[in-house]
Order: structure tokens, then sequence, then C-alpha cells
């Protein structure tokens, strides 16, 4: 797959697009916390008002990719973005919370782009496979975005630093509008749309349920790892350490996009619970490090299997819609899983949240696999 031109532009200019978006949230809190001198509740205010704006814009976004194309609906996001962000680093707080919204709102929707170009790019029985590698350029850009971000909020003026990873954000939006690649859609699929009511199915909504899962077990990963090396006395280890997680996340997206058979989202997201749960037992760095790669090797494949589900579920028509929820439910499970991770952490111990986000993914996927198999029997059982 790596041979087809079409792949490898894709997966370069992903990369430039989901690095700043992974970069901002670090640079947002060091500017919000250094330079306008507000507490960490503040900035994770801005955060959250700008993961919800996102969260909103999403399907709105993929729909317009579905109506106009994407040249057509990338550019008002290259405009809107550029203004918000050449305002938002030089006014004060209210005024940095409604651009960072205004910006998050109208966000070039590189994730549903990116993915419908790459299904479209390779034949069906390379659909995963190929999903696989984007979930793998996915993680690189997890791991390089907060470390650009940190060391541009710490080297720099911070107004320059956010000015700058917007600028880069942009700037792959501009690209993808140069390159205009093909989404798959004809001009008779704008045309004729289908209505939301006609497509979303249950099957649709289990996927979204089991995307909404997911990230709301890996918020555990994030939260509950850096209490825990705080009370085993190696903070400074954090950074490592979830590397690691990464980089088993990666291990174990490349085995799921070379396995010869399709695997359930919800059997996944089960594996990534049972997995989750045991981190919760380290005492000590080197366990931590070990469980969490384990758990690891479950993340990447959950979300690859999330988007290949979805792919099956929804007509082609509306596939850029459709990318858009998929992206909506995995920013509202990080906004519910932090807080609730959070508050399991505080109120019992690193371990507990671990213990809640692991739990909570199992008695889900479990929920997802039970309602899926009760359709498919009476699916089957429906006469000729």
């Amino acid at each position: 797959m790596l041979k087809l031109p079409a792949v490898r532009r894709m997966l370069a200019l992903s990369l430039l697009g989901r690095i700043p978006m992974a970069a901002v949230s670090v640079v947002l809190v060091v500017h919000v916390t250094q330079h306008l001198g507000h507490n960490y509740a503040m900035a994770g205010v801005l955060v959250a008002a700008e993961t919800t704006a996102a969260a909103v814009g999403s399907p709105w976004r993929g729909r317009r990719l579905d109506q106009v194309g994407l040249r057509a609906s990338v550019l008002p996001s290259i405009v809107v973005m550029g203004i918000a962000w050449s305002i938002a680093p030089w006014v004060s707080y209210w005024p940095l919370v409604i651009c960072a919204s205004i910006g998050a709102l109208m966000m070039i929707p590189t994730y549903s782009v990116v993915r419908q170009v790459l299904i479209d790019a390779v034949p069906e029985r390379d659909r995963k496979g190929v999903l696989a590698l984007d979930s793998i350029a996915t993680e690189i850009a997890f791991m390089a975005g907060p470390i650009l971000g940190i060391w541009l909020a710490t080297s720099i003026d911070t107004r320059v630093a956010l000015l700058a990873v917007q600028a880069l954000f942009v700037a792959g939006g501009l690209l993808l509008w140069i390159d205009n690649p093909p989404l798959g859609q004809t001009d008779h699929d704008r045309v004729n749309r289908q209505p939301l009511r006609t497509w979303v199915s249950p099957a649709f909504v289990g996927v979204l349920i089991v995307c909404f899962a997911a990230v709301f077990v890996l918020m555990a990963g994030d939260i509950a790892t850096i209490s825990a090396l705080r009370e085993m006395g190696h903070p400074k280890l954090a950074g490592l350490i979830l590397a690691s997680w990464a980089f088993g996340s990666m291990i174990g997206a490349a085995a799921y996009g070379i396995a010869h058979r399709p695997i359930p989202s919800y059997w996944l997201l089960l594996g990534l619970g049972l997995t989750t749960i045991p981190v919760a037992m380290a005492t000590n760095p080197a366990q931590l490090t070990i469980l969490l790669f384990v758990s690891g090797f479950m993340c990447g494949p959950t979300i690859s299997a999330t988007i290949e589900d979805l792919s099956h579920v929804v007509p082609l028509a509306v596939r850029g819609e459709a990318m858009g929820w998929h992206g909506s439910a995995l920013m509202v499970g990080a906004a519910a899983g932090g807080p609730v991770i959070g508050l399991a952490v505080d109120h019992s111990g690193w371990a507990s949240g671990f213990l809640v986000a692991g739990l909570g993914g199992v008695i889900i996927a479990l929920a997802v696999l039970i309602l899926s198999n009760l359709r498919r029997r009476a699916r089957n059982s429906m006469p000729a």
C-alpha cells in the first residue's frame, strides 16, 4: 500500500495536519497559566470549550464534504481558522476562549478527509490495512505533537508558539485544498444524498458507542499514569512511559492491519478494557511500562476497527458526515473520561483510574456485543 502515491501523499499530509492538532492543547495550557497568569482550572475550561466546539462542528463539516466536495468545504475552514488563530494569541482570556471555539467549530476536517481518501485509494480487501497505517500515523502525530508544543511553548513567547502551531495546521489544510484528492463520492451521490434518518442504523450507533468507550478507557493512560509516577517518585519518566504505551498501540495497529480476517470493534474494545484493568497492579515504573505496553497493543486496533466498521454500515454518499460523527464520539469520550477518571484518581488513588476505565470498557463492549447478537438473530429469523 505504501507503494501507492495517493497513500504516501495522504499519510504525509495527515501528519502535517495532526501534529499541530495534538500540540495545540499543551500550548494553550502553558499560554493560559504562564502568559495570562490564570490557574489550571481556567486552562481546562478553555480546552474543554475548544473540544466541545470541535465535537459540535465535526458532523457538520463532514456533511459539507459530502455536499460540496473537498475544496468548497475546506476553504471556509482555512479562512476562518486563519483569522481566529491570528487574533487568539494576542487577546485576554475570554476573547481567547471565543476565538478558540470559533476556530474549533470551523476546524479543517483533516481526519474525515484523510480516511475517506485512504479508503478510496485501495481495494476493499486492503481497507483494514490502510486504516491500520492511518492509526500508526495518528500515534506518531500524538507522540510528536505534545513534544513539539512543549518545546515551542517553553522556548519562545507562548503567543508566537500558539500562532506557529495553528499556522502549521492551516498550512496543512491549504495543501489539502491544493492537492484536492478524490473522496470517493460522485456528483450523483451529492445530488441524491440520503437524509440522516434513512442511514442511521443500530449498527452505526453501536460503532459510535464503541468509539466513545475506547477513548474513555484511554483517558486512564494519560491521567492515572502521571498520578502513579508521582506516587512512585518518578514523575520525569511520564513522557518515556507514555511513549512506550503509544509504541504498543502502533505495533497493535500493524498486527491488526496484516490480520486476514476483520475483527469487530466491540471485541477489540473488550480486549482493551481487559488489558487496562491489570495496569492497576503495577508497583514500580518497570511494571507500569510493561502493562501499559500490553494495553497499548489494543488501542490502535480498536480505533482502526471502528473506522472500518463504520465504512461498511453507512452509504458512500454520507461517509464524510459519518466520519464527522465518529470524530465527535471520540471527542465526547475524551471529555467524559477526563473528569470521571480524574475523580476516581482523586478519591481512591491512581489504581482506581485504571480499574474504572477498564471496567467501563468491558461493560460497554459486552452490552454492544449482546445487542449485536440479538439484532443478528432477529434478522436471521425474519422470513425470506
